[in-house]
């Protein structure tokens, strides 16, 4: 059995690990979301339907996940990063957002970092750091982070839109942090590294 050549069309490309650059080549294309279209996208969520009894739930829900998505967008977070668990609010002089969410990640390990806004103008308008601080409810996501956001957004006209002309998907929000970063910033790949939490 140990000998036995895998049956017809059963073979694999490679014995082993695939080269760095192999890795490169074929590593799926990250989907961006433009700056116009992430603000559409939160002025859709329902915060300000009408405060009856049975909407109320829905608006509660919506402003956790504005939070969530707005916290996405700013930072450049993964979807498992949006939580009151990891997310604190420090102190130096002037008071920013802390991540303590740590991971080994193929053989790089995410360590605790300051988290910088892409936007600095989003992050005052929108008052992370006040809604940080102040604890304000973030969703409950027990174990896919990135399935939760997916579940919440499958239903909202904007994604759905998104979704049929570019394929977003949840991480879409982190990778329009690093583009913003790259290109509209200028920042050097290793500083934007630091920036997200990963290797270059």
């Amino acid at each position: 059995k140990e000998w036995t050549p895998p049956p017809k069309n059963q073979l694999k490309n490679y014995i082993g690990s695939e080269s760095s650059q192999e890795k490169v080549e074929t590593a799926p294309q990250t989907i961006v979301i433009e700056d116009s279209d992430l603000l559409e996208l939160i002025n859709s969520l329902p915060i300000d339907v009408d405060k009856d009894q049975k909407k109320h739930r829905l608006r509660d829900r919506a402003m956790e996940w504005d939070l969530a998505i707005k916290l996405s967008i700013v930072y450049g977070l993964r979807p498992s990063e949006v939580s009151h668990k990891y997310l604190e609010i420090k102190n130096n002089e002037k008071e920013f957002i802390w991540s303590s969410y740590c991971k080994n990640v193929d053989s790089h390990k995410i360590k605790p970092r300051r988290l910088w806004p892409i936007h600095p103008k989003w992050e005052k308008k929108w008052h992370l750091i006040k809604r940080i601080k102040n604890k304000d409810p973030l969703p409950r996501m027990k174990f896919d982070a990135a399935g939760s956001f997916k579940n919440y957004l499958r239903f909202n006209q904007v994604w759905k839109r998104l979704k049929a002309q570019h394929d977003v998907v949840p991480y879409s929000f982190r990778h329009s942090y690093s583009k913003r970063a790259h290109q509209t910033y200028k920042l050097s790949a290793s500083k934007v590294a630091g920036l997200m939490g990963h290797s270059i």
